[in-house]
């Protein structure tokens, strides 16, 4: 999962692929195992039709043309091959007669031919560059063909939506990315496949596109599985703005304290294409250090609409504003947006805060930090606990039964019982697995990884006797909470007859 990058579920169909054994699946999911042997068909004819583009690249009578075309646009043989680029000439049936073997409405599910009303099919792509777009796994899921003559209609043509390609799932060029097998500081956004081999050819190795589509909150999850920086890049006009501005609407409610993403805006008529070829990897990445912040791009945006020296021009700007701020997550970054708004609109915070329902940090957060170096905070026992069974799967089998702890009434308890569920019905669970079970929820994802790396300053040869030790403190701690509880009522004479048992019988234990 760490080295190449994958989902749980991958790397254990990744691992079965190259043994050669068969993923088990639920017991009863016929559906689901048909479906993952379409797939597989799928798959095979995919990569048959990728290698044929190849193959045409280099052996076609008309090979020339296409291969003129790539140098035109300054491309090496060697980043063609990287990105597996290859030729689709012309003629209505030169796949399908290389691909005779498999079956004709395979061919048509996996999008490369067309079927006509009288039964007979033709071939999607026709005197086209072709790109095989390619999953995380390096699997062919698809295709985006280019027009080599000028005159020909449409410019780009993607696969359809089959049942292994949905674009909204997928980003051209991130397989290659992952390849170089190195920490990924960030990974920039650009809209077309050429633009995505361009950059590649002049050392940029962390670019990716989005396929005709806009950007998608899926695409958002997929890049930041990988990354906590990601760069848009779009053109400067209207389309281009436009199209910036729904991606920062997407990228809000991903905004934590510990992402960034920011905005470029590229000067006239360029694409990412032509400008690296003009300024080179120097002059394009200078670029990318200069591009706006996403907090910047965003209250830019929103004052350039009204006059912000009048004071409706100020209203309708935090009336704008104050919504997109409330998406965000992280609460420092949500903060200073707030503080910059207030700034902005010649508001005070405070009263700004209260208009909007956006909550300000208590006034202990606001005061200047200490020049000492705090002393970190001992975590609480319901951390220490969670953090042993993270690290530690194992010691969920040293504990007979865990039904005494499953009803505190404590902070994190919910997640602890959730996360011994989960060990007692997959006892082998690594640290990894158990992280990616709950990849989908932030926020609590975030919480269980930083709790996952966090060193718990116990003695590792008698580790179960500690983990014990810690469960009977948690079951104490429980206990006198719920006894203070019942004695503030008692003192207030609010204790109930169930209540006022409770209170005596835990009385007596103490």
């Amino acid at each position: 999962m760490d080295y190449d990058r994958l989902s749980y579920i991958e790397a254990i169909e990744a691992l079965a692929k190259e043994y050669g054994l068969t993923v088990p699946r639920e017991a009863g999911n016929v559906e689901s195992a048909e479906k993952v042997e379409d797939s597989k068909k799928l798959y095979v004819v995919l990569a048959a039709a990728a290698e044929f583009y190849q193959q045409q690249l280099r052996t076609h009578s008309n090979k020339e043309k296409a291969i003129g075309y790539l140098k035109s646009r300054g491309l090496s043989g060697q980043i063609a091959k990287q990105f597996g680029i290859g030729y689709a000439p012309s003629g209505w049936s030169n796949l399908q007669d290389h691909l005779k073997e498999h079956d004709k409405t395979l061919l048509v599910k996996a999008g490369l031919t067309i079927e006509k009303d009288n039964n007979k099919n033709y071939d999607r792509f026709r005197e086209r560059i072709m790109f095989p777009i390619r999953d995380s796994r390096g699997r062919v899921v698809g295709f985006g063909g280019r027009i080599i003559n000028p005159e020909d209609e449409p410019k780009y043509l993607n696969s359809p939506e089959t049942p292994v390609f949905q674009k909204r799932l997928q980003l051209y060029g991130l397989y290659e990315v992952l390849q170089k097998r190195r920490a990924i500081s960030k990974l920039l956004v650009v809209e077309g496949y050429m633009d995505v081999v361009a950059l590649a050819q002049f050392g940029i190795h962390y670019a990716v596109a989005t396929l005709g589509t806009a950007t998608t909150p899926e695409h958002i999850q997929l890049l930041l599985r990988h990354t906590q920086h990601i760069v848009f890049c779009f053109d400067g006009d209207n389309a281009g703005r436009n199209a910036a501005w729904k991606a920062l609407q997407v990228m809000l409610p991903f905004m934590d304290d510990n992402i960034r993403a920011d905005f470029l805006f590229l000067p006239g008529e360029d694409d990412p294409d032509t400008l690296v070829r003009r300024e080179g990897k120097t002059g394009f990445e200078q670029r990318l250090q200069e591009a706006p912040a996403l907090s910047q791009y965003l209250l830019q945006h929103l004052s350039s609409a009204g006059n912000l020296h009048s004071l409706e021009g100020q209203a309708q700007f935090v009336s704008a504003a104050a919504p997109l701020i409330k998406q965000v997550p992280g609460l420092l970054l949500r903060y200073k947006l707030l503080e910059e708004l207030a700034h902005q609109a010649k508001m005070n915070l405070a009263a700004l805060s209260e208009m909007t329902g956006i909550a300000l940090p208590k006034s202990e957060a606001n005061k200047p930090l200490p020049r000492t170096q705090p002393k970190k905070q001992q975590p609480s026992l319901m951390q220490q606990v969670i953090t042993l069974l993270l690290q530690h799967p194992e010691l969920a089998q040293t504990v007979d039964n865990f039904s005494p702890w499953r009803d505190l009434d404590l902070p994190g308890s919910s997640i602890f019982c959730e996360l011994l569920d989960l060990l007692e019905k997959n006892p082998n669970l690594t640290t990894g697995a158990m992280l990616e079970y709950w990849r989908e929820q932030n926020e609590v994802f975030s919480h269980l990884q930083a709790l996952a790396g966090r060193e718990i300053l116990l003695p590792e040869t008698n580790l179960s006797a500690e983990f014990g030790a810690i469960l009977q403190k948690l079951l104490q701690q429980a206990k006198q909470d719920e006894l203070n509880n019942l004695q503030k009522k008692a003192e207030q004479n609010r204790l109930t007859e169930t209540e006022r048992q409770q209170y005596l019988t835990l009385l007596q234990k103490k």
